[in-house]
């Protein structure tokens, strides 16, 4: 049971840090595409590079078992409502 608990809680862990990598790459994609001189070059090599470490990263933690990827999920979305929140509250300070 403790064995469990602890892959759990070490694939939530996963997630948040994939979230804080994603979402801030995103947000620095935005803060960059006005200055950018191919803005559509960057947002899509960005999307691409969030994705890709996404979903590599999700399938190499969550061993393909359903319960470590719905905790990886959880931690993703946790760092997506911060996100959210603080986007829409005027301004994003946590970088």
């Amino acid at each position: 049971m403790q064995q469990v608990m602890l892959a759990l809680f070490s694939c939530f862990a996963v997630g948040v840090a994939v979230g804080v990598f994603y979402f801030t790459g995103l947000w620095l994609t935005i803060r960059r595409l006005s200055t950018s001189r191919l803005p559509w070059l960057l947002a899509i090599s960005s999307f691409l590079l969030r994705l890709s470490v996404l979903t590599v990263t999700f399938f190499m933690v969550t061993n393909g078992r359903l319960e470590n990827i719905f905790s990886c999920l959880a931690g993703f979305l946790a760092v997506r409502m911060v996100a959210v929140s603080r986007a829409t509250r005027g301004g994003i300070q946590w970088i």
